[in-house]
């Protein structure tokens, strides 16, 4: 995760660590603001609150609901990088304190959800802004690309061939009943420096595409599974890019083993660059292993060849290789990734639904897209609410 141990050693040499470990550009010098103009956010489809807030207005409460009604605009799993973008110049960097996007500033600072702990939590509705001000109920400040050092570099850092040509780019993923969803947002810069996402008053998540896997088959010299695996299109719903702005996006593909006929995965959360880049046994440690270590089960599939997967092009097909150990009975689910393909791979920490279950073990395997295989959609799936909304942590998770 992108996150930095912070030891107390005294205000002067902390100071000194701080200047020591962050490249000369840090974090911009001037406000470049993040600004959405108080913009809500929502990615639970049966959110509760007032249609102004991008709700379905069931609650009959101005603004929000209470828990007993509903859940919350948004979920614990909800999620957020960004990073900067110029012609023929990408920003991001999934390292700490590298390359230009958000770095280990966590998304539960830079967008606002707060909820009451009453006896029966009251819950405002989510914005695009600072976690700030003295109400839960209204936008709080504006983000920019100074707010804090967590921040990696600068906006400004991308040299574009036409001054104030660069975009910032924003992608959201969130959680629902098994289902994973995303918002895809940029914004070129003003004559002024600053990035306006006016578009939109509410910023609605759409599903994330699930795995299209048009073929399998066994490597016959080994315990491996070969797949197929595409995504036609991102859906428009999700999609709030300025068509001044590149900030494309493509996907990687993700697995996750599950014992013969065990209940399917339920949560969706994947295990990002950001996750395991930073950590100090990288690369000397399998990355399935530093993700089991992390409690994360949604793992990178490697290409063909068994090395590391690249970002494939969105409308384009990733040929992928899956362990099947024959010796083990298991079943393999498929989950697909939105990744910045021109940010270095900032990646939504959320993925797709599941795929088709293709069994592992001695069983041959055949066509997953079998429409008589289970897709692992499950009425017990948990619906992506934790009462107890955990800080934010450096990887861009809530």
């Amino acid at each position: 995760m992108k996150s930095l141990t912070k030891i107390a050693i005294g205000a002067a040499a902390v100071a000194m660590l701080v200047v020591s470990m962050q490249p000369v550009d840090a974090a911009c010098t001037t406000a470049r603001l993040i600004d959405s103009r108080g913009a809500y956010l929502v990615s639970n489809p049966n959110w509760g609150g007032t249609p102004n807030t991008g709700g379905n207005d069931s609650c009959g409460y101005y603004g929000g609901c209470y828990l007993s009604q509903s859940d919350p605009p948004i979920s614990s799993a909800f999620a957020g990088t960004f990073w900067a973008w110029a012609p023929g110049d990408q920003g991001g960097d999934p390292k700490f304190l590298a390359g230009n996007d958000n770095g280990s500033w966590s998304i539960n600072t830079w967008t606002k959800q707060v909820t009451l702990p009453t006896a029966d939590p009251y819950i405002y509705p989510a914005f695009f802004t600072v976690n700030d001000g003295p109400y839960g109920g209204i936008p709080g400040s504006t983000p920019n690309w100074a707010s804090t050092f967590e921040v990696d570099g600068c906006v400004g850092n991308v040299t574009p061939s036409v001054p104030n040509d660069e975009c910032t780019c924003v992608l959201f993923t969130d959680e629902w009943d098994g289902q994973g969803y995303f918002a895809l947002l940029s914004a070129k810069s003003t004559a002024n420096g600053n990035f306006i996402f006016d578009g939109q008053s509410i910023i609605r998540l759409a599903p994330i595409p699930q795995p299209s896997v048009s073929m399998s088959e066994r490597d016959g010299a080994t315990s491996d599974v070969l797949f197929e695996v595409g995504i036609p299109a991102i859906p428009a719903a999700g999609d709030y890019r300025d068509p001044q702005c590149g900030c494309d996006v493509g996907f990687r593909v993700y697995s996750q083993l599950v014992g013969r006929e065990g209940m399917p995965p339920a949560g969706r959360t994947t295990c990002t660059p950001q996750d395991y880049e930073n950590s100090p046994d990288f690369p000397a440690v399998p990355v399935d292993q530093i993700c089991a270590g992390l409690g994360l089960n949604w793992v990178p599939a490697t290409d063909a060849a068994g090395e590391a997967q690249p970002v494939t092009p969105i409308g384009g097909n990733a040929m992928v290789r899956v362990d099947c150990d024959p010796a083990v009975a298991n079943d393999l689910y498929l989950s697909t990734q939105l990744v910045g393909a021109s940010a270095g791979g900032m990646a939504g920490a959320n993925g797709s639904s599941n795929s088709f279950r293709v069994e592992c073990g001695a069983n041959v395997v055949d066509d997953p897209t079998r429409p008589d295989r289970d897709s692992g959609r499950s009425d017990d799936a948990p619906r992506g609410r934790d009462d107890n909304r955990g800080r934010g942590n450096a990887n861009g998770r809530r």
